[in-house]
């Protein structure tokens, strides 16, 4: 078990200089690629429901795709942190109920927003738009280490997408029994 804890901690390492060496230009020449990739797949065309994660610094840019999601009448839930790696969903109906939360910058749904019975995400209609820092072609994902995707994610029916930098991509990374396999990646490749 500590193998696979100190090689995934090598491996946010290394993943983490990757992203700090990426251009601004190509970050959003790729981001705007996965955003029109995450809008023309068939998981979106025939979601109900999206979850999809509010893009930090190093990550694609979401904002295009949850615009456009509520634009077409899809109903958005974007996360909120609790802390120690428990995440509750939060229904937008615009993205100007986003907040950015000091002191790292986050951006969350506002605090006078209600979660979300998360029972709602155990269906078909549903899919999940989840970050990385790093990944496989194949779906096999390196989060920040806290865990909130793998906790918040197991057991539901809901296709689950992994959104990536192409250069984030790696040939092989280090999991463990808790890490949630994705059902696609989508990157600007």
């Amino acid at each position: 078990m500590g193998n696979v804890a100190e090689e995934k901690k090598q491996a946010r390492k290394y993943l983490k200089e990757i992203t700090k060496s990426m251009e601004a230009d190509y970050k959003a020449a790729a981001s705007a690629k996965i955003a029109a990739k995450c809008i023309s797949s068939e998981e979106y065309k025939n979601a109900e429901n999206m979850f999809i994660f509010l893009s930090m610094e190093g990550e694609p840019d979401t904002e295009p795709v949850v615009r456009q999601a509520l634009a077409d009448g899809k109903k958005v839930y974007v996360p909120r942190c609790l802390g120690h790696g428990i995440m509750e969903a939060v229904r937008l109906r615009s993205y100007d109920e986003v907040e950015t939360v000091p002191p790292y910058g986050i951006r969350e749904p506002g605090k006078e927003l209600q979660p979300t019975d998360p029972a709602m995400f155990d269906g078909e209609d549903t899919v999940a738009f989840v970050p990385c820092i790093g990944g496989t072609a194949d779906g096999r994902r390196i989060g920040h280490g806290a865990g909130y995707y793998d906790r918040f994610l197991e057991g539901r029916k809901m296709k689950r997408l992994m959104l990536v930098y192409g250069r984030q991509l790696l040939e092989d990374v280090p999991c463990d029994e808790h890490d949630l396999p994705m059902d696609r990646v989508i990157s600007e490749l």
